[in-house]
């Protein structure tokens, strides 16, 4: 039985080595997916995985460190690598700031253990179905396919792809980050938390959604300029309801849509009843 068991766990590592089976994902290097530009641009240098389809392009700053403006040529599935070593670089350079937008429609994209930044603030909307950070990541963290920042205390984005149809956000959610639900074709019913908590909508946060009808809490201190824009151009009307009265909206709200037409249906001095 001894001699069974050896023959396997030696078959089993033979198998690891050929296929190049290598854990990547944590935030040292040693064990981070990493590309070369001197390389297969796409294949990790560590474990063999293709990473993603098609390209992405990293830009050098004037920090030393590589950040991805856009994915725009990736396409499916993208996993966006730690580190990165281009043409006359001496060692691998870690990806510092990173994105999840693209014009095209992407499948799941992961993101790495070492990313400080993570940017979705995009007018074509981050067009994935899921998003994911490893628990390594000091500053970021998804929940179900969601990203927030590290203590979900701000939502920083919704997949517009998700498939999903109805959301809730976390209670303890207190700002919606800039165009976070931007552009979400699926999600139809958006429940914002009641609790006192949510104190800030960003600007263009349901920036061309699909929602049908949102109840906008007494305890939101500040809502950015075009939260609304290009909401409700489908063939349906959708209804928002404003615990305040019209003439009576906090000072911190950019109630722009005051001064726009737009296919909303908006409710005043909304009670819940």
């Amino acid at each position: 039985m001894k001699k069974f068991w050896g023959i396997c766990l030696t078959a089993l590592f033979i198998g690891s080595v050929l296929t190049g089976a290598v854990a990547c994902g944590d935030d040292t290097m040693e064990n981070a997916h990493k590309i070369s530009a001197t390389g297969n641009e796409n294949i990790c240098e560590h474990c063999g995985q293709a990473l993603y389809e098609g390209e992405i392009e990293y830009t050098l700053s004037e920090n030393g460190k590589y950040y991805i403006a856009d994915i725009d040529s990736a396409k499916g599935d993208v996993i966006v690598p730690g580190y990165y070593k281009g043409i006359g670089d001496k060692d691998y350079l870690p990806v510092l700031e990173a994105t999840a937008n693209s014009r095209y429609s992407l499948g799941n994209v992961e993101l790495s253990a070492v990313v400080e930044k993570i940017d979705i603030a995009h007018e074509h909307g981050n067009n994935c179905s899921q998003i994911f950070v490893p628990a390594e990541n000091p500053y970021y963290k998804t929940i179900d396919g969601v990203l927030f920042n590290k203590d979900e205390t701000k939502l920083v984005c919704y997949p517009a792809k998700k498939k999903a149809t109805s959301y809730t956000v976390p209670d303890t959610v207190k700002v919606i980050g800039e165009r976070a639900f931007s552009m979400c074709s699926h999600l139809e019913e958006l429940i914002l938390p009641q609790n006192g908590s949510l104190k800030e909508i960003q600007e263009w946060a349901f920036y061309a959604c699909e929602i049908v009808s949102l109840v906008i809490p007494a305890s939101v201190e500040k809502i950015g300029n075009d939260i609304f824009t290009n909401w409700g151009l489908g063939d349906f009307t959708p209804t928002v309801y404003i615990p305040f009265e019209k003439d009576q909206l906090p000072e911190g709200w950019e109630a722009d849509w005051l001064n726009i037409i737009c296919n909303i249906e908006f409710v005043y001095g909304y009670t819940g009843n």
